[in-house]
């Protein structure tokens, strides 16, 4: 029987092409470099110094389109709680093998969901849209792809789907800096 090494990413399946859409967002405990340059050193994860730049995770985010992100609003509500003078950042994630290097880019804006109907937010609706602006090149590529969107008209019964959110709202949500 063969090993597979604990960093292993397994076999593609479409959770896995979803998950690769998904990135931490939160905030250092130390302060950045104020931009993020060809010059940034890449974190290997995956090994034992990755540990010295561990982030406060306070959600996830979707990667949608380029440099737009969507998450729960109560993600950015946590992120300006937790820290309003430090940056907010999401952790690009870059495969190679069974190792993984991250570099983080800087948050620049969110924007809550705005219902229609009033032109306010609707804070019945956990969303939110964050603008990352990523510049991505041969030596620091951005490799997380925009997730791909369904259509949920065509769903059936017993279609099997992927939810995203946290379903017992915000209430249940502790989050908590060390």
């Amino acid at each position: 029987m063969q090993e597979i090494p604990w960093t292993s990413l397994g076999r593609e399946t479409p959770i896995s092409k979803v998950g690769r859409s998904l990135v931490p967002v939160g905030i250092f405990p130390f302060d950045l470099a104020p931009s993020i340059n060809e010059k940034t050193p890449f974190v290997n994860v995956t090994s034992q110094e990755g540990e010295d730049y561990l982030i406060n995770i306070v959600g996830t985010a979707f990667q949608v389109g380029e440099n737009k992100l969507v998450t729960c609003e109560h993600v950015v509500s946590e992120l300006l709680k937790v820290e309003k003078k430090r940056r907010h950042y999401i952790l690009g994630r870059i495969f190679r093998g069974s190792t993984i290097l991250a570099i983080p880019y800087s948050i620049k804006i969110s924007v809550p969901f705005i219902d229609d109907r009033t032109r306010q937010p609707n804070p019945k609706v956990d969303l939110a849209v964050m603008y990352c602006p990523v510049r991505s090149t041969p030596e620091r590529p951005y490799e997380t792809p925009p997730v791909t969107w369904g259509a949920s008209d065509r769903l059936g019964v017993g279609d099997q789907v992927i939810v995203g959110g946290y379903p017992y709202g915000t209430r249940y949500v502790s989050i908590h800096t060390i």
